[in-house]
């Protein structure tokens, strides 16, 4: 294999104008098939039932979204900062060129989503259920991702930095081109066959081997 083919694609990152328009969720239109546009949006709080919102090219701020269930939530081309998605449900979400940076996202069901440009960094996604997810070019960094599920999910180009994989479960998920050799992967749950393809550092093999009976000795 060449260098030029084992060079991934780079991610790429949220498309916003230069200036945005100040809002608050309490004016903003959350009625069906909303579009949600070119808007700065600080602070607020969420935490019912929405459906059919589209939202492009905005930066959502310390707004809390614990407990809301959204329906077929799209998103393109925006950043949250230091918002709070615990327990919220975003089960088939699509989501295109997005960011999620210092954000808390304990136990959110993600599960059936889309990701394609998406970039989580400095967040927490303990206890996630990310499962039959496909991601196509994403960066976790620097961040929690402990007793997560990806079980069943599809893995194009993710790449993962300094993530905490404590006890997370991968299994029926390609692990192949993930190099976790920054990760924690303590007690993560896979088949043989799973892990086929995955980069791990000499420690890591050690931990990994153990996993399947095997004693490893000096």
């Amino acid at each position: 294999m060449t260098e030029k083919k084992r060079q991934k694609k780079k991610i790429d990152s949220p498309k916003l104008p230069t200036k945005l328009g100040d809002a608050t969720w309490e004016l903003i239109d959350l009625e069906p098939e909303a579009m949600i546009c070119d808007l700065k949006i600080s602070g607020g709080d969420l935490s019912s039932a929405y459906e059919n919102l589209y939202i492009r090219r905005c930066r959502v701020m310390n707004s809390s979204f614990k407990e809301a269930k959204f329906y077929k939530l799209d998103l393109e081309d925006v950043i949250f900062e230091g918002c709070d998605f615990s327990g919220t449900d975003l089960s088939g979400v699509s989501i295109q060129r997005c960011q999620f940076v210092d954000c808390r996202m304990t136990g959110t069901n993600f599960s059936d989503a889309v990701f394609m440009n998406l970039q989580i960094i400095n967040s927490i996604l303990s206890y996630g259920n990310l499962r039959f997810t496909t991601f196509k070019r994403a960066l976790i960094s620097n961040s929690k991702a402990d007793f997560c599920e990806f079980q069943s999910s599809k893995f194009q180009e993710l790449e993962a930095e300094n993530v905490n994989f404590t006890g997370t479960q991968f299994s029926g998920t390609s692990l192949e081109g993930v190099d976790f050799r920054t990760c924690e992967v303590e007690g993560i749950g896979f088949r043989f066959e799973d892990i086929k393809g995955a980069m791990i550092s000499l420690e890591q093999s050690a931990v990994i081997v153990k996993m399947f009976g095997v004693k490893v000795e000096d």
